[in-house]
């Protein structure tokens, strides 16, 4: 009996030992995760890497407009610089402007042209009508006008433009007084040095225009006139004050 028991415990033995000697040669036989090692200078699946670093057309279109914006950008932001340089030379020389002008033609005494009432948007009319521009003139606003010319208090502003291109320009002034009239003087003639200025740097072609510009004073009233046709401008101006 005892002989039994003991074989039984034997065999119960050796099968747990066969158990456990399967476990450890089935673990010894699953295969090991290793690294894949790429020899230098390889690389592996060069076509997908392609595919990742290559744009797609609609990545191209946006890098293009990306380039175009900012360029934009950066012009707008040269052009704003300087035209706040611009203003900032125009407040100052608004302070010497007497010092720097010499006096404007003037087709009547003052003595004569005193006490006298011009409609100076009959004569804007006359000379639009009358003389040759190169471009159509617009009036401005008066803020936009204001901006451009400085005066003395009280005095009414016109200015008629074209385009940015060309000089063509009329300006017509009505003080409050005769010696506010000679000080607009002044401060039209540092507005035709100022844009003189500007189109010796861009449109040298203009400069001859702005150094011919018929200017007239009477009484109370200033009229300039930018234009090729200054002997019709002349003129007609001159008629007009005249004739009031």
């Amino acid at each position: 009996m005892q002989s039994e028991i003991k074989a039984e415990k034997l065999e119960k033995e050796n099968r747990i030992v066969n158990e456990g000697k399967k476990k450890l040669k089935r673990k010894g036989r699953e295969p090991e995760t290793k690294a894949k090692i790429i020899p230098f200078g390889k690389q592996e699946d060069t076509g997908a890497l392609e595919k990742k670093t290559e744009k797609t057309p609609r990545q191209k279109q946006e890098s293009i407009r990306f380039y175009i914006v900012t360029g934009m950008a950066v012009c707008v932001l040269f052009i704003t610089g300087f035209c706040t340089v611009q203003s900032v030379r125009n407040i100052k020389n608004g302070t010497q402007v007497i010092e720097l002008q010499a006096p404007n033609e003037v087709v009547q005494k003052n003595e004569e042209g005193a006490g006298k009432v011009l409609d100076m948007d009959a004569l804007a009319k006359k000379i639009l009508d009358n003389v040759a521009f190169d471009v159509a003139l617009e009036k401005l606003d008066d803020s936009v006008a204001e901006g451009m010319v400085q005066t003395t208090d009280g005095t009414k502003l016109q200015i008629y433009m074209g385009n940015g291109t060309n000089a063509d320009e009329l300006v017509l002034m009505t003080a409050t007084s005769e010696k506010n009239a000679e000080t607009n003087q002044q401060y039209v003639e540092a507005h035709l040095n100022e844009i003189k200025k500007q189109f010796q740097l861009y449109i040298p072609e203009q400069v001859k225009k702005i150094e011919n510009a018929v200017k007239i004073r009477s009484g109370c009233y200033v009229a300039v006139c930018i234009t090729s046709d200054t002997e019709t401008a002349k003129r007609t101006i001159d008629t007009f004050m005249k004739q009031q």
